[in-house]
């Protein structure tokens, strides 16, 4: 079975005029298809009991290895189809939908990710965070050298090819989707289809290209 899934195409059967995308550009890689390299199973000798089980967890499965820090992925709701993007409003609040376009050109759809250990991450588009604050999924702007809260880390869980995320700060909460791309309330989130993701890679440090024939 498939860990993760190459999505295409559009959602423009949800898009909202009333809002208008922010272009974000990520650090993107040479093109190419993208093959992770793997780490080499000899290097877990070196770690803590403990810490070998989430090396495990992690590195050897090819979903929650995309979550390794530099990587640039999207997160593409089970319900809509669609990818988690930020969005501005007429008044200028930044917030976060389940209707975006899948691909390379939606910058705004792409989170770069910052990975703590233990399946715990971080997730920025642009030093715009995703975070759950009071139950609710939102926005946080983190420049660059500021100290980041709990309420933007989320731990990353896997059921079946689909990718959740649970905030750490506020337990049992999740972000999650309505079928029309609005986001449900994580405060009234369960692990069920509305929390599922799949999980597109658009660019990763540890890239590397197929030579040209």
């Amino acid at each position: 079975m498939a860990f993760y899934r190459l999505f295409t195409g559009g959602c423009s059967k949800l898009k909202r005029p009333d809002l208008r995308p922010i272009l974000f550009l990520p650090i993107l890689t040479s093109g190419g298809v993208i093959n992770l390299r793997w780490p080499t199973i000899t290097k877990i000798q070196d770690v803590q009991k403990l810490q070998r089980a989430f090396w495990i967890q992690s590195y050897m499965n090819p979903l929650l290895n995309l979550f390794r820090t530099g990587n640039v992925v999207q997160l593409v709701s089970k319900m809509t189809g669609c990818t988690l993007q930020i969005l501005q409003t007429l008044d200028g609040k930044l917030i976060v939908d389940a209707k975006g376009s899948v691909g390379y050109g939606a910058f705004n759809a792409s989170w770069t990710v910052i990975n703590e250990g233990e399946n715990k991450v971080r997730l920025h588009n642009n030093n715009n965070y995703l975070a759950i604050v009071d139950g609710y999924t939102q926005v946080v702007r983190l420049p660059p050298d500021t100290k980041h809260g709990v309420e933007t880390k989320f731990h990353v869980s896997q059921a079946g090819e689909w990718a959740l995320f649970q905030s750490v700060h506020e337990p049992n909460h999740y972000i999650a989707v309505f079928p029309d791309g609005y986001l449900r309330p994580a405060k009234d989130s369960i692990r069920g289809p509305n929390a599922h993701f799949g999980v597109q890679l658009i660019s990763s440090p540890y890239a590397q290209t197929h030579p040209k024939k």
